[in-house]
Order: C-alpha cells, then sequence, then structure tokens
C-alpha cells in the first residue's frame, strides 16, 4: 500500500520500505495487520532483492501488536537508518494507532523499535482519531524530520485534524 525509498551513501544502494500484508489475513487488503519489508537495488531501478520482514509488529496485545503500516525513512548523519510508521492494536484496523520509530546501523537492520511512541496512541491517536502516513526526511547538518497526519482527532481545540512535524 505504500513504500518509501532511500539512498544510503555507505553502499550506494536504493533501500525501500513496504508495507507487507499477508494475503490470507483475514483482514486483507484493509488491513493494519502488515508488518515493515525491505528491497534494495544498486540503481532504483533494475534488479531489486527482497530482503524479508524488517520491522515485524509487536506481541498480541500491546499497542503495536495488530500491525504496522504506512512506513517512512531516513538516514541519519551517523549513517544509521531510522523508519517511522503507524502502529495499532487491532488487526482490523480503527482506533488507537500511534505513530513509532525503529532504528538500525545498516537499511537491513536490525531495527529496533524506540520505547516511547512519537504519536501516543492513547491521546492525539486514541479516540476516534487516526494517525497514519508517515513521511520522513533528512536534512543537512544531520536533522531527521518526521511528518504524520491526525484524522478524526477531537483530543483538543489545538489538537485537530491535520499533518504533524516532528
Amino acid at each position: 500500500r505504500k513504500l518509501e525509498a532511500i539512498y544510503y551513501p555507505p553502499d550506494g544502494r536504493i533501500y525501500a520500505y513496504v508495507d507487507i500484508v499477508n494475503y490470507t489475513d483475514l483482514y486483507y487488503p484493509a488491513s493494519y495487520s502488515a508488518e515493515i519489508g525491505a528491497y534494495s537495488s544498486p540503481d532504483g531501478f533494475t534488479n531489486w532483492s527482497y530482503h524479508g520482514i524488517v520491522v515485524a509488529r509487536g506481541p498480541k496485545g500491546g499497542w503495536d501488536g495488530g500491525g504496522l503500516a504506512s512506513p517512512g525513512a531516513a538516514v541519519a548523519l551517523d549513517g544509521s537508518v531510522v523508519v517511522g510508521f503507524a502502529a495499532e492494536n487491532s488487526p482490523g484496523g480503527g482506533i488507537n494507532r500511534g505513530i513509532e520509530v525503529a532504528i538500525a546501523p545498516h537499511p537491513l537492520g536490525p531495527f529496533v523499535k524506540q520505547t516511547t511512541p512519537i504519536a501516543d496512541p492513547h491521546t492525539i491517536c486514541g479516540g476516534t482519531a487516526r494517525c497514519d502516513d508517515v513521511i520522513m526526511q533528512s536534512r543537512p547538518g544531520g536533522e531527521l524530520h518526521i511528518y504524520h497526519s491526525v484524522k478524526g482527532s477531537g483530543v483538543g481545540k489545538h489538537d485537530r485534524d491535520g499533518i504533524r512535524h516532528r
């Protein structure tokens, strides 16, 4: 459903992060029960190789146990790779979806999820709200920016629908 590609300077390859949804999944294709897979190419046009799941959903019952989706990615100044994504508790989609990041020393991992979501599924992304559509950007000087949508939020007058930047 979504992919984001990065150029990785240390090896000169293009890496793409994508939603991988098992077609036998009960909720396929409208599900967030996906996980994040990775592909690479020497030039971004040809000879793509699939490398498997690089960021898996969390344990059942956990806030990201329902699945991951909408990955964004960026390369940090130190060469590490940051992947941001929407994660949720329910594989059927819907409420309590948050935004999380995972960091790895290489585009293929191993990725380590951060323990605290950057957009909490119990505040701005909770209730009837949905946080989604992650886009990331690395800027000269080492800054990483992450953008995500908020849809249906009624948390507070300043936390309504729109795009969030972190």
